[in-house]
């Protein structure tokens, strides 16, 4: 597969542990042949990763990328599409700009066979479909659904596209901590406030919602 060819090429690069590309909708989509880590970690570091660099894009910082650097390793995301992201992860005392340079120059081509029509049919048909409450918990009912509809609505407008994606873990983490019902709209409120980080859109996404409690 000419993606994970891609990959490999970041791969080889001294200190690389293992490289992917990481879709909000489809999940790690591609990894490198050599990998040493596990798919659900990749995800795990590239879930986070690809709405920090969207909020970037949203706050019209342009195309982003981040590292983070860790006790046991380092992490260099860059963002490819608007669903998709880069992750390598390296050892500690690898050549960060070495990494990040072959990832630049890779990028372009990781972004044309992403927009190819055999994977970008499956992240379209995804991406087209309504945000719905995860169906893990029966105890969701038609009030709670409509509530969290003018939750997506008003994060819509206030942060754009990845208000979906954003909402669906606020929803997850909130059910985790309880049986969800109208009494905990002001912690799933609190949940969602906090996963926006700029203050000014935070305060504008409080005041669109205050109407709703």
């Amino acid at each position: 597969m000419a993606l994970k060819k891609l990959l490999n090429e970041v791969a080889v690069v001294p200190g690389v542990v293992g490289c992917c590309i990481v879709d909000r909708n489809k999940g790690v989509v591609c990894t490198s042949s050599e990998s040493n880590v596990a798919a659900e970690t990749l995800l795990k570091l590239g879930t986070p990763l690809l709405r920090m660099l969207k909020m970037g894009q949203i706050n019209n910082l342009g195309p982003g990328e981040c590292q983070f650097h860790f006790a046991r390793c380092s992490v260099i995301g860059r963002s490819l599409t608007s669903r998709a992201v880069f992750l390598a992860v390296c050892d500690t005392d690898t050549n960060l700009s070495l990494i990040a340079a072959t990832a630049t120059l890779l990028a372009p081509d990781m972004r044309e066979h992403l927009s190819r029509k055999d994977l970008s049919d499956r992240i379209e048909s995804k991406d087209s479909r309504r945000f719905t409450v995860p169906e893990d918990n029966e105890a969701i009912d038609d009030e709670i659904r409509a509530f969290l509809s003018q939750i997506k609505k008003a994060l819509a407008e206030t942060i754009g596209p990845v208000a979906g994606m954003l909402l669906r873990d606020a929803v997850r983490q909130w059910q985790q901590e309880a049986v969800p019902d109208k009494s905990g709209f002001d912690r799933l409120l609190a949940i969602v406030s906090s996963e926006i980080g700029d203050t000014a859109l935070r305060l504008e996404f409080r005041q669109k919602v205050s109407r709703l409690l």
